[in-house]
């Protein structure tokens, strides 16, 4: 693995100093798909530019060797919509279809980022390559976005047509207009690398999909490959949903202050373009790439600092294809752990697993003890390691708690020559969470202790959890309840103050974050006002407490802290 950030010799020399949103399509069909006259009419093309590839490659050897994040692509400036390009073509019942094709000859993948967009209510939108071998959309009027902007995922294709479907009913005027045509030349998966079965990453590398991941399915569902915009580049990086005391499941994404800096950091308005691809990973071991993963696009930046590396934003809007993610715990303390793994997303490719059996030690990256040294071990199905892409990734303990971020390191999958100190064998640096926590600044926008403490409960770990799978968290005014303490260490009190018809039956349920019943009891009336329920057997965690009297039901979240 190559340098990520700044000053490696300072790791190695002190070593051992030990101390938007997103909605989901609607899916459908392009008329120009089933109308022949339509398919047949010509369409406006745009054939781009493309830079000097050998100044990109110059660059971003360059930019290896600073330590800056993993490009993979460039924006190519671009202004063009529906008042200066494009073909209308009218379907027999008065409807129309506006078409625009774009090439960028020899990328491996592209998309398009648009600075003003909105769609009218039942008009739709479809993205797919020329051979139309990936179809995106339909994207709809709840795709309109407050800042008036929007983003596609990647197509592995270096032509790309949009179509535009507005019914004969709509007469709102659509507004779509294209920035940026993004130009993606490597660690990207196009349609020629698909068919070969081919990766991005090196030969040793794990995924999670095989054995090696399997005490760690919790996990590996919150950790994302992160499409970073900065200015006119693009970079991967890799984090990790991460939970707060307060257990409201808050989007909040971790990983790497490099991540952001590339000659200076992303703006906000970059930041609404950055995506978050969930699940993106191998069915199987050493399967293909799933053919498509699920996003979200934009994000607000909440906390950062270079010190110890770290980089916290929150994402608005909810996953595509109704994934359910894993919010990771943590643990704040300065412990070292004897065992755990990293899950990551080298260059950009399928998530991946590492996995190390000695104990992490404390090392130094520009400032005294603030990062975790870790030294990877071969396994039945590779020896992994980390690569440019994997930076921001989550480093777990041996109880499944995020206790670092990866700033960089040595390790590779080929051993390098004499002097390099690169290898399987090398070890990586993690920005320790201890310092992320606090020790940074005293200032709350350069910690994470507002931010996953925001009651200041003074907890120094913390469980991870899935956001209320399919449990109603609202109370229904017509019963009023209230739990105390809460939080609580496991024995609470429910107290609903209305005294219903004492002929009315009673039925309590307490039920975990995936929707599973774990305590429950009936009563013959509703004349008692208070319940005592324990729940200490439980592990710390959130659940609610559902109360049915008659038809009249109500849900109260309780806390359980240990």
């Amino acid at each position: 693995m190559k340098t990520y950030f700044i000053s490696i010799v300072v790791f190695f020399l002190l070593l051992f100093s030990l101390n938007l949103s997103a909605q989901n399509t609607i899916g459908g069909t392009p008329p120009s798909f089933t109308n022949e006259e339509v398919a047949a009419e010509y369409v406006d093309m745009i054939d781009l530019s493309v830079p000097d590839m050998g100044i990109i490659e110059k660059e971003d050897k360059e930019a290896e060797a600073l330590g800056m994040p993993y490009r993979y692509g460039f924006s190519i400036p671009v202004d063009m919509g529906m008042d200066n390009a494009g073909t209308w073509s009218y379907l027999p019942d008065g409807s129309k279809v506006w078409r625009l094709e774009v090439r960028a000859e020899g990328a491996m993948a592209t998309n398009f980022e648009f600075d003003q967009f909105w769609l009218p209510k039942n008009s739709r939108l479809f993205v797919y390559d020329k051979k139309q071998r990936q179809l995106l959309g339909a994207y709809t009027n709840d795709f309109n976005r407050r800042e008036g902007t929007f983003s596609l995922p990647l197509i592995g294709s270096d032509y790309l047509v949009l179509e535009y479907y507005q019914p004969v009913d709509v007469e709102e005027v659509a507004i779509i207009n294209i920035s940026n045509f993004v130009y993606a030349y490597r660690s990207v998966e196009s349609f020629e690398i698909q068919e070969k079965n081919t990766r991005a990453s090196d030969y040793c590398e794990v995924d999670i999909a095989c054995s090696e991941g399997n005490n760690w399915r919790d996990e590996e569902k919150g950790v994302t490959r992160v499409s970073i915009k900065n200015g006119g580049n693009y970079f991967w990086c890799t984090g990790s949903l991460v939970n707060n005391t307060a257990w409201d499941c808050k989007n909040y994404v971790l990983l790497a202050d490099h991540c952001a800096d590339y000659g200076g950091y992303a703006s906000a308005s970059d930041l609404t373009y950055w995506r978050f691809y969930f699940d993106y990973q191998a069915a199987s071991c050493n399967g293909s790439t799933p053919a498509a993963s699920k996003s979200v696009q934009g994000c607000t930046l909440v906390s950062h600092h270079s010190k110890s590396d770290f980089y916290l934003v929150e994402y608005s809007g909810s996953i595509s294809g109704g994934y359910v993610p894993y919010y990771n715990g943590w643990i704040r303390t300065n412990t070292a752990s004897p065992s755990g793994v990293g899950i990551h997303h080298p260059a950009g490719d399928i998530k991946k697993i590492s996995t190390y059996n000695s104990n992490t030690l404390t090392t130094n990256w520009n400032y005294t003890g603030t990062h975790w040294a870790v030294k990877w071990i071969s396994t039945i199905n590779g020896h992994g390691v980390t690569e440019q892409g994997s930076s921001g990734s989550p480093l777990f303990n041996n109880n499944g708690l995020l206790m670092g971020t990866l700033t960089g390191g040595m390790s590779a999958c080929d051993p390098g020559g004499a002097g390099t100190g690169t290898g399987p064998n090398e070890y990586d640096a993690y920005g320790k969470f201890y310092y992320h926590w606090d020790k940074c600044s005293t200032v709350g926008a350069a910690q994470l202790k507002p931010h996953l403490d925001p009651g200041n409960t003074g907890v120094t770990s913390l469980p991870g959890t899935y956001c209320n799978a399919g449990i109603n968290m609202n109370n229904i005014p017509d019963i009023n309840l209230f739990v105390y303490p809460n939080p609580s260490k496991g024995a609470f009190t429910l107290e609903i103050p209305k005294i219903y018809d004492a002929k009315q039956s009673v039925k309590i349920a307490v039920y975990n974050l995936i929707g599973q019943e774990i305590w429950s009891s009936s009563f013959d009336n509703a004349s008692i006002s208070t319940y005592q329920i324990d729940l200490s057997a439980q592990d710390a965690g959130v659940y609610y407490v559902n109360v049915a009297i008659g038809d009249k039901v109500a849900t109260k979240k309780i806390t359980i802290v240990k």
